[in-house]
């Protein structure tokens, strides 16, 4: 015989006004019984397969199966109430007719159920952003955290998904910002997936350089690696011994980077080892450079968008509730400046980051920050 079926529940969903009928039902569900809980099998699909189940007259019970390893579950999602499925965020406005609904059958239904990653011993809470996530225990613990808070993990760890959990729960004004554009949008059709909306909350997915715009639009576009590259080869032999690449890291990373301001030649050139690529004798040359760098930017309709963070300072003003920073180690402290420039109050920040050789800088929100580092189960 076998064992009944865990109950799971997206961490949205409610049974209120129909709680004694929906104990009815899930105990049933439970037991594999779906001839008892009327459950038919429809034919819209989003992620594996939905399923109905009558709870009374009027409302039904959404749910689908989840599986992980050799352990089927039931994962339920929503209580439709007046036949409204046209009104489901699941099935995202599929018309369903009563006359076009299959019979459910249990065996086929375990196979048919979507894959988890991970499923918790205790826990019963899904998340739900394109897919089903369970959070392992000290992703949970992380999600449950205040603010201000760091998340350290190796690419595809989770990161983007818990900060977008995390985001769920965030009311007002609140901002998702990160340097790629592709992962802003990226992000963005997660949150959205299945047609998530919270009345009370305002949120900008933004890559920087959208960010930038949204304060002022520069001027001309921004200036690339091959740019660079192209000019410096024009100048190359005014500067032996300095690497095209180096150099250009050097500008961007450190000289126009510091959040207090353009770094002066004379603080350039006491800085220590470690500070710098260059050594101390070809200082003067790099920061020549960069001199050059900021003349040729100007005739030629380039910009830098640390320059240009610098040059805006004046014109951030608080506007975001909350700030939700993705790969915060892709941005230099003058471009995080700006960003947290934008609080309204200090503090309810999230960042996550890819571990590198991260900026001290960086990771400094305060005491009560919290750093997740290792594996994953999102």
């Amino acid at each position: 015989m076998n064992r009944p079926l865990r109950i799971l529940t997206y961490t949205g969903f409610s049974a209120h006004g129909v709680e004694r009928s929906y104990a009815k039902v899930a105990e049933a569900l439970a037991q594999g019984d779906f001839r008892a809980a009327q459950v038919k099998k429809l034919q819209h699909v989003t992620y594996g397969k939905l399923y109905r189940a009558r709870l009374n007259d009027a409302d039904r019970l959404l749910f689908s199966l989840v599986r992980h390893e050799e352990e089927t579950a039931l994962l339920m999602l929503e209580v439709i109430r007046q036949h409204n499925y046209a009104g489901s965020r699941f099935l995202r406005g599929a018309e369903v007719l009563s006359e076009k609904m299959q019979e459910a059958d249990l065996d086929e239904a375990r196979r048919d159920a979507a894959q988890l990653r991970y499923l918790p011993e205790s826990r019963t809470a899904i998340h739900i952003l394109d897919k089903p996530l369970s959070f392992d225990d000290t992703q949970a613990a992380l999600f449950a955290a205040p603010a201000p808070l760091i998340l350290v993990g190796g690419a595809g760890s989770g990161k983007t998904a818990l900060l977008l959990e995390k985001l769920k729960t965030i009311p007002e004004d609140v901002l998702y910002i990160t340097h790629s554009a592709y992962l802003a949008e990226h992000a963005k059709e997660l949150f959205y997936a299945h047609d998530f909306v919270r009345e009370d909350q305002e949120v900008a997915f933004l890559s920087y350089r959208e960010y930038l715009e949204t304060w002022r639009i520069p001027s001309g576009r921004e200036a690339q690696w091959r740019d660079f590259a192209q000019w410096f080869a024009r100048i190359r032999q005014n500067y032996k011994g300095i690497e095209a690449h180096q150099a250009f890291e050097e500008i961007r990373g450190v000289i126009a980077a510091r959040a207090e301001g353009i770094m002066d030649v004379a603080t350039y050139r006491q800085l220590g080892i470690r500070q710098s690529i260059f050594t101390p004798g070809q200082r003067d040359q790099v920061y020549e450079l960069f001199v050059r760098y900021q003349d040729w930017l100007s005739r030629t309709g380039l910009y830098d968008l640390n320059l240009v963070a610098q040059a805006w300072k004046p014109l951030v003003s608080p506007r975001y509730d909350f700030v939700v920073i993705d790969e915060v180690q892709d941005l230099t402290p003058v471009q995080l400046s700006l960003i947290l420039a934008a609080l309204r109050t200090p503090g309810p920040l999230c960042w996550a980051a890819t571990p590198t050789r991260l900026s001290t800088q960086i990771f400094s929100p305060g005491r009560r920050s919290k750093v997740f580092s290792g594996p994953t189960h999102v």
